[in-house]
């Protein structure tokens, strides 16, 4: 249609009709793309070539919703704290299996944790792995705007063999049965987080 409106207007032109300034107006504004898309672009160019990511950051949203579906086999979500990272606009083509990622401390209910875990294999997991930046990264660590909801002194234990999700390509969760605080990140979420 871009092409088209243009070559009408450029032909008008080349054989002596008179083009009005509506029909100009309506040609060029069908050709060429909108401020927000053009200046959304650069950032996104200007990301990747500062970076190296072609990811970014929605920031932490403190909204239970998303992360209930995500995680429907937890129960309840007391509060949330997440960041999902994923292609901005301008790199919809670098778009692959796992690169939307989403990272969460989720609080549960008092006594829940303990509940969930109850029958499951156990195993230490070791302390969180928080980026010293919240810059968008396809590392596989934690964002550092998370960590300030981490609670301090948690005991950090994974489960083996069960999965706490079907609405992802893969993810890895950690829980603490001191504060109920559950860690989780999330690989190809299939569920709408908006």
């Amino acid at each position: 249609m871009r092409r088209r409106t243009l070559l009408g207007v450029a032909l008008a032109g080349a054989v002596g009709v008179t083009v009005g300034p509506r029909a100009l107006g309506a040609a060029l504004t069908v050709a060429l793309p909108s401020d927000h898309g053009v200046r959304e672009r650069a950032e996104n160019e200007r990301q990747l070539e500062e970076t190296g990511s072609s990811l970014v950051s929605t920031g932490v949203r403190t909204d239970t919703e998303p992360m209930a579906r995500l995680f429907d086999r937890f129960g309840a979500i007391g509060e949330a704290h997440w960041v999902l990272e994923a292609p901005g606009p301008a790199h919809q083509a670098l778009r692959a299996v796992g690169e939307a990622r989403v990272y969460a401390l989720l609080r549960l209910p008092a006594g829940q944790v303990t509940a969930l875990l109850r029958g499951k294999e156990l195993e230490p997991a070791g302390p969180l792995p928080f980026r010293d930046h919240d810059r968008p990264a396809a590392d596989g660590r934690t964002p550092h705007a998370l960590a300030a909801f981490a609670p301090a002194g948690a005991l950090w234990e994974g489960t083996r063999g069960y999965s706490w999700t079907s609405n992802a390509e893969g993810h890895a969760v950690r829980f603490d049965r001191s504060s109920d605080t559950v860690h989780v990140m999330a690989n190809q979420p299939q569920v709408p987080l908006a």
